[in-house]
């Protein structure tokens, strides 16, 4: 069972699926941390796991074979989807709170004016990496200009990030998953934070290109969540190996 970082999203849901699994059909499974919802696709399809987690929202670039998302082609013979819907995920970005930005708009104009960045989340392969990458895209800033104004992108996984945003030695923490989610619980309740919003005509951009759905974290969700978050989101969805026997598959 091919998952995401050690205590993100996909692997705490992956631990108790196990369980149900190995109790109900009398297999051994084993949950591995692994690269995300980009890149699992494309382990499951090199046999490199049998099953996984992705978003639905990457079907449309899955299928276009889009490298600059995957690395590289997928095979999609070698997949199935027999699940949809498992939980909603909402991207996450937030800062210590006495950051000086309350949105992205804020925070390009940050950075293009010198002003260092530090942010910190999962590891590269995770959505929420690549959700990073592409909002700084859509303001024509890439990871050499965060740096190059000073900041830096702590791409490491999401337990090393929010021990990094307790010791203060990054900015702002992006992560995915749905709501509540355990990372940002902890956090909330050991430190002041508050939200980055994703501005709507960012949103109206990543609507149209990456298929993703308008989302809001809700008001009161959170401490620090006091008002509806605007962001994006997109729905979990379940992937095995096209080879899996059907009935073990559908059960």
């Amino acid at each position: 069972f091919i998952t995401g970082a050690f205590g993100g999203a996909f692997y705490t849901l992956a631990v108790p699926m196990a369980d149900v699994f190995r109790k109900t059909l009398g297999i051994e499974i084993d949950v591995e941390p692994g690269p995300g919802a980009i890149a699992c696709p494309l382990y499951i399809s090199k046999r490199r796991g049998d099953i996984s987690f992705t978003y639905d929202w990457l079907a449309a670039p899955a299928r276009a074979n889009d490298v600059t998302v995957f690395r590289e082609p997928i095979d999609f013979k070698k997949i199935k989807v027999i699940a949809g819907g498992i939980y909603k995920t909402y991207y996450y970005f937030a800062a210590r709170a006495d950051f000086p930005a309350n949105d992205f708009d804020d925070i390009a104009k940050m950075i293009k004016e010198g002003k260092p960045v530090r942010f910190g989340g999962d590891a590269v392969g995770s959505s929420e990496e690549y959700m990073l990458r592409m909002i700084l895209k859509y303001y024509n800033i890439t990871y050499d200009d965060v740096r190059k104004a000073g900041g830096t992108v702590y791409a490491a996984g999401d337990r090393q990030a929010v021990e990094a945003m307790r010791e203060g030695r990054i900015d702002i923490i992006y992560q995915a998953g749905g709501v509540p989610l355990k990372t940002m619980v902890e956090l909330d309740t050991t430190m002041d934070l508050k939200p980055i919003a994703l501005p709507e005509h960012v949103r109206d951009w990543f609507v149209k290109n990456y298929g993703v759905v308008k989302a809001v974290i809700p008001a009161g969700s959170y401490k620090y969540v006091k008002s509806d978050v605007p962001t994006i989101g997109g729905t979990t969805v379940f992937i095995v190996r096209s080879d899996l026997p059907d009935d073990l598959v559908y059960y």
